[in-house]
């Protein structure tokens, strides 16, 4: 009975290792893995064909209607001679609108279809940048546990050397103690950010459609041009900007015009045509010209209510025109402040590296108490800490504004090619 149970446990294993797969995973694959998902499993898909279907509908309601009707009557005589006379009819009409207004109408419509693909692409804009937000999450937490892991071996070597000094008698003993409590502390770290990591990963693996037996490696390994992100190249993208909202807006604004020219066209005839056969007449053709002259003023209201309409459409895109630019230059304004930082934080890494070098080296001489160069270790982890988690802000922002742009390619161009 052991040895089959311990069997069906050794098949089990073997088929989750051979049904898992490992992804050598970069976030344009991430992306691309996402977008799929969501175009196969979510609703957005669905609501997107819904709207297709009404629009068609909406348009196929604008062509010339067609109505035919087909007849058969028997009429008996009681009076004098009994008999009796059939007659089968026919009959066909045609209604055809007038063009200008079937025209305008027709127009709106292709600007419905337009909006109802921008809104498409922006929930694809949407999801990527949520994806991406957790993409950066995830590799920012690997790069902390290679800092941290880095900076236990680096306890670990200094660990060593002291034991060596304190049993020379050049280390005291609580100095000792002190470097075995940070080096407690920073593998703690290590294990936290391995707990941390996993999490993440399983966050990642649902948005992307993985199975919890996969595994992902590899994560964000494209290098930032930090330098050539200047004030200059980022303005000159706003006049281009593909950003949803101001499009969406522009869009309303333009299918209001259209809206307004068939409100305006309404009083032009429309043309009737019929055809009428039956077995007791002979086929007639029939045009006939409808011009509605008069309905209480109705559709005069309707021609200026489309008028004012279209005067708050355009001031609705004015209003999202000047807030599309004010939220840009926030954006780039913020992405330049965290380049700043960066680079200032850079610059202070360098620094506190020196000085914990110094500090190191007298400690290991015996000139130096281990407090002072605790603090100076406990500058310097904090320091890495701090340079990664600008960096890596520092790449949100710049997400953050390509999705403000409404190109992904915009973010891209700003990596070193073959990273």
């Amino acid at each position: 009975m052991g040895i089959r149970v311990f069997l069906a446990i050794l098949v089990f294993c073997f088929s989750k290792i051979l049904l898992a797969e490992t992804f050598s995973l970069d976030i344009k694959l991430a992306e691309k893995m996402a977008l799929n998902k969501e175009k196969s499993r979510s609703i957005y898909n669905e609501e997107r064909q819904k709207n297709n279907l009404l629009l068609q509908k909406k348009y196929f309601s604008l062509l010339p209607t067609l109505e035919s009707s087909f007849s058969g009557t028997r009429r008996y005589f009681v009076s004098g001679n009994d008999h009796s006379d059939s007659e089968i009819s026919f009959s066909l009409d045609a209604k055809i609108p007038n063009p200008f207004q079937w025209i305008s109408e027709k127009n709106a419509i292709t600007f419905d279809t337009t909006i109802s693909e921008k809104k498409a692409r922006a929930e694809e804009i949407k999801l990527i940048e949520e994806l991406r937000k957790s993409f950066f999450k995830l590799s920012l937490l690997q790069e902390k546990k290679k800092t941290v892991l880095k900076n236990l071996a680096r306890i670990n070597l200094l660990h060593e050397k002291t034991t060596k000094k304190f049993r020379q008698g050049v280390v005291s003993l609580y100095d000792l103690k002190r470097l075995e409590l940070k080096r407690r502390q920073i593998d703690r770290s290590a294990q936290k950010l391995e707990s941390d990591l996993k999490i993440e990963e399983e966050s990642l693996k649902i948005k992307i459609g993985l199975s919890h037996s996969d595994e992902i490696s590899n994560f964000f390994s494209e290098k930032l041009k930090i330098f050539e992100l200047e004030r200059s190249l980022l303005l000159e993208k706003i006049p281009s900007a593909k950003n949803y909202p101001l499009l969406e807006k522009d869009l309303f604004y333009q299918k209001s015009l259209e809206t307004a020219n068939a409100k305006k066209h309404y009083y032009l005839p429309d043309v009737n045509f019929g055809l009428r056969y039956g077995t007791e007449s002979k086929l007639s053709l029939q045009a006939t010209l409808t011009w509605k002259l008069f309905s209480g003023f109705s559709d005069y209201y309707d021609y200026k209510v489309a008028l004012v309409e279209r005067e708050m459409s355009y001031f609705s895109y004015l209003n999202e025109k000047d807030s599309f630019y004010e939220t840009s230059i926030k954006s780039i304004e913020k992405l330049l402040s965290l380049k700043k930082d960066y680079e200032v934080e850079s610059q202070n890494l360098d620094d506190v590296k020196e000085i914990l070098e110094a500090s190191q080296s007298s400690f290991e001489q015996g000139l130096l108490r281990y407090q002072l160069l605790d603090d100076d270790l406990a500058t310097y982890f904090e320091q890495e800490t701090i340079l990664l988690e600008t960096y890596y802000s520092l790449i949100e922002a710049l997400s953050e504004v390509a999705t403000l742009f409404g190109d992904s390619d915009f973010f891209y161009q700003w990596f070193e090619k073959n990273s």
